[in-house]
């Protein structure tokens, strides 16, 4: 049996593969905040909501007449902040959460309304008894927001560097003698038929320049999902 060339067809599935690797870690590590109720926030009343939708025109709410407000049971709010980068630096961040339970919103509101908060507001929130629940649950958003952001990053510098290893190659028996941890990265499927291939064992030379990364890091990023996967399927 021939062996297995790196074509554009193996690099898609690669990426294909790698993919499916950082959707399952971001649903066991890093699920973003969509969409949370006012009792997960810990007030029904959503008096910080209300106060965030109507600014300062808040005392009016108790004078209108309800029919002239809107009765909704879905706010957007969008938490705008800054997020600090690991290599140093910080960097503009904002995440959007959708609320759900029973408000009472301003005569213009409408379905795409959104409301802006900034993290200095809701800290500030957090040191008043009515609002403390809601700011800490919706800062609590805002951090699964940047944990979500760091996620994707973090498997996107994967799949550039698994891919530029793989085009160093030009079959895929070669690359996974010269790295046997890279069979990580690698479909099941394009695994089998390697392993079909009789070849010998010695350590092989890439066709071309490997672009510098950590391998070590990369295999212990890969089977620390898959131990995570164990986890969650045993539990």
């Amino acid at each position: 049996m021939a062996t297995v060339p790196v074509t554009d067809k193996f690099l898609e599935a690669v990426n294909t593969h790698v993919s499916d690797m950082e959707r399952i870690d971001a649903y066991i590590n890093a699920r973003p905040v969509s969409s949370i109720t006012t009792a997960e926030l810990g007030n029904v009343n959503a008096d910080l909501i209300h106060r965030l939708a109507w600014k300062e025109h808040i005392p009016l709410r108790d004078l209108m007449p309800k029919g002239w407000m809107i009765d909704t049971s879905r706010v957007r709010l969008n938490i705008k902040g800054i997020r600090e980068l690991d290599g140093g630096g910080r960097v503009a961040f904002d995440t959007t959460v959708q609320i759900e339970g029973k408000f009472l919103m301003p005569p213009m509101f409408s379905t795409f309304s959104t409301y802006t908060v900034s993290v200095d507001e809701l800290r500030v929130g957090q040191t008043v008894p009515q609002y403390q629940n809601e700011a800490t649950g919706l800062l609590d958003a805002y951090a699964r927001g940047i944990k979500y952001q760091e996620c994707v990053a973090k498997w996107k510098l994967t799949r550039e560097q698994v891919t530029a290893f793989f085009k160093a190659f030009k079959n895929v028996n070669t690359a996974l003698k010269h790295t046997p941890s890279m069979c990580l990265y690698v479909p099941k499927d394009y695994l089998d038929r390697v392993n079909k291939v009789a070849a010998p064992r010695s350590r092989q030379a890439a066709d071309t320049e490997i672009p510098e990364f950590d391998a070590d890091a990369l295999a212990a990023q890969a089977v620390t999902l898959k131990l995570q996967q164990s986890v969650g399927t045993a539990s």
